[in-house]
């Protein structure tokens, strides 16, 4: 089947949506400037309930505590703190000992975020971690890439100064009614097919980094406001922040005439989505993606998955060795493409081997950090 060469009349395209998959639909709507084979480039990954169904039907749903207010949250404020900086320092212990076996850039995106976290503490009379220390680590974990294009987009990606991840251009925290009240607008959450882009994903991104462009593909689907699930919905996000960080969105000003109200509805759906995860005691197979959920909606300036119960969930994902990694045994039963590395021995933990996954590791460092960030700035 080819792509469509011309946009389709909106009538065509309702009356296609009964005959074409979620993500040959999205296609439709992408028009030019897609070349085929273009359905072996978009394609749909199973929803939540497919998942459920599929591969953890044990799993029962369960009602979730109330959300908690912001004096709830600072309720422990200190001892929470301590605890998060223990988990992150023996996080950064981790990328020391394996630096040389780190080359994607994913697993460096934790440690361009606990930096700009502890920048941004610093700033308040806070010095809990060296910047230098953590920007020596980045800069190994780019060097260590063997594949000298991502090099050189890492460099670009990792740079301080434009990063989305280093804390400029940070909008200040949201209140939580924001998201609360959004959330209520998704009923069929779970139903979503989960779009899988992949080349096109960091050919995105960049055309952004590079030279702020815009192809039509990306224009019209990370910048579709209609937000998408899972992977996908999260990525909706990370564009439009690195949009914003790049000052993009000022030289496409039409393109992101809306980028704050659409923030809010996407990270509107990642609440509710992650809201699902918790209710099912978040499943093996989602716990990478909760991460990420927590730590995207934080970055755009929305606290309401920074909830205490959560984090601390996510903490508890973490080995108790010195080498704070993140661990999930049962996840390569479900995913093939983490990147997986054995932890450095340690003689003070009883677990002498264990296997440590760099995608979720730089995820659940990253939502610890901004929760540790929200915690300096609202407690």
């Amino acid at each position: 089947m080819k792509a469509f060469s011309i946009f389709p009349t909106l009538w065509s395209v309702l009356a296609l949506q009964a005959v074409f998959s979620h993500a040959e639909r999205l296609l439709l709507l992408v028009g030019t400037h897609l070349e085929p084979p273009a359905f072996e480039v978009l394609r749909d990954r199973p929803s939540f309930n497919e998942k459920l169904q599929k591969w953890t039907p044990e799993l029962q749903r369960k009602t979730l505590a109330e959300a908690p207010s912001t004096e709830e949250m600072c309720s422990d404020a200190e001892t929470e703190k301590l605890a998060l900086k223990d988990a992150i320092q023996r996080a950064v212990n981790f990328y020391e000992a394996h630096v040389s076996e780190l080359n994607t850039l994913d697993a460096a995106v934790g440690l361009q975020v606990v930096q700009g976290i502890s920048q941004h503490l610093e700033d308040r009379g806070l010095t809990h971690l060296l910047s230098a220390l953590i920007t020596d680590i980045v800069k190994k974990a780019i060097a260590a890439m063997s594949n000298p294009v991502d090099r050189e987009g890492a460099i670009t990606a990792m740079n301080a100064t434009y990063s989305p991840f280093s804390g400029q251009n940070f909008p200040g925290w949201s209140p939580h009614e924001i998201i609360a009240q959004q959330s209520a607008a998704f009923p069929s959450v779970g139903d979503d097919p989960e779009i899988v882009w992949g080349r096109l994903n960091s050919a995105c991104f960049v055309s952004l980094m590079n030279s702020c462009e815009v192809p039509t593909l990306c224009r019209n689907t990370y910048l579709d406001p209609e937000p998408q699930s899972q992977y996908m919905l999260t990525h909706q996000v990370l564009y439009r922040l690195m949009a914003r960080s790049l000052s993009c969105d000022i030289k496409h000003r039409k393109l992101f005439i809306e980028n704050e109200e659409n923030l809010e509805l996407l990270c509107a759906k990642m609440y509710a989505e992650a809201e699902m995860l918790a209710e099912y005691g978040f499943p093996v197979w989602g716990r990478d993606l909760f991460s990420e959920y927590v730590f995207i909606s934080g970055l755009a300036g929305f606290p309401n998955l920074l909830r205490t119960d959560w984090t601390q969930e996510i903490a508890s994902w973490q080995s108790k060795s010195e080498f704070g990694c993140f661990v999930n045994p049962d996840f390569e039963r479900y995913f093939s493409t983490e990147v997986e590395i054995q932890r450095e021995q340690t003689s003070t933990y009883e677990e002498t081997s264990e296997t440590c996954l760099t995608h979720f590791t730089s995820t659940s460092l990253s939502a610890l950090a901004i929760k540790l960030g929200w915690l300096s700035d609202n407690c």
